[in-house]
Order: structure tokens, then C-alpha cells, then sequence
């Protein structure tokens, strides 16, 4: 993943992907994986017992996911990659307690996408 520092892996052939050109052609529209804070046990952490880092100590956490046939899939998130500079942008005003796919274009620029309730269950899709 050549751009595993804005977010996880890019979703294919589920209900949440899609891969879309923009009206002009010069973004492309997808949907990831949202970015995961990488959990860590407390005993292999190296930073001081003071400050303890965002996700030490929680390697054993649940994290549900939508089952079925979108295992793994947990907090979907739409993208946009600019060709030119290949910058790719998380797309900003997805509520946090969805997740979201489906996005298209409008022929005005804008873009449009589904949302998919993730409380207080994922009941599959």
C-alpha cells in the first residue's frame, strides 16, 4: 500500500467499494480502510509507563467487523487522489459512528456516498 499512511486497504468488489474518475478526469474517487491506530502490548512498548502511547495495551481488543462476505472490514472511509500529484485526501464530513461507501461523483464535482450505521451493532450488510 504505497499510501498506508493515509489509510488501510482499498476496498474491491463489496458493497462498500467503488473506484470512480471525476467529471473533469483528474481525481479518482475510492473507498479504504480507515487509518488503525496499531495496538501494542504494555510489555513491548518502549516508551515510558508516564505517557503511554494510543494503542499499548490494547492487542487484545475485540474489533468487529461486517462478517459475511466483508470480513475484515471494519471503519470504511471514502478517498480522493489527485493524479497529477498522486496526493491522496480523506474526504472530510463522514459521521464517525458509519462507515461509508458507494461514493460517485455528481456531474457538478460534488460527491455523493452511502452511509452504513455501525451502532450499536454491525448486523452484517
Amino acid at each position: 500500500n504505497a499510501h498506508g499512511d493515509v489509510h488501510g486497504d482499498v476496498y474491491s468488489g463489496d458493497v462498500f467499494s467503488g473506484l470512480e474518475w471525476s467529471p473533469d478526469e483528474t481525481k479518482l474517487l475510492y473507498t479504504a480502510e480507515a487509518k488503525k491506530v496499531e495496538a501494542a502490548s504494555f510489555w513491548s512498548s518502549k516508551a515510558p509507563k508516564a505517557s503511554v502511547p494510543e494503542g499499548v495495551g490494547r492487542e487484545f481488543v475485540y474489533k468487529e467487523d461486517w462478517g459475511e462476505l466483508a470480513t475484515g472490514k471494519r471503519l470504511s472511509r471514502v478517498f480522493v487522489m489527485d493524479i497529477a500529484t498522486e496526493q491522496v485526501k480523506a474526504v472530510e464530513g463522514a459521521p464517525e459512528d458509519a462507515a461509508v461507501g458507494q461514493a460517485v461523483w455528481a456531474p457538478c464535482g460534488n460527491i455523493v456516498a452511502t452511509t452504513f450505521s455501525i451502532l450499536p451493532r454491525r448486523l452484517g450488510v
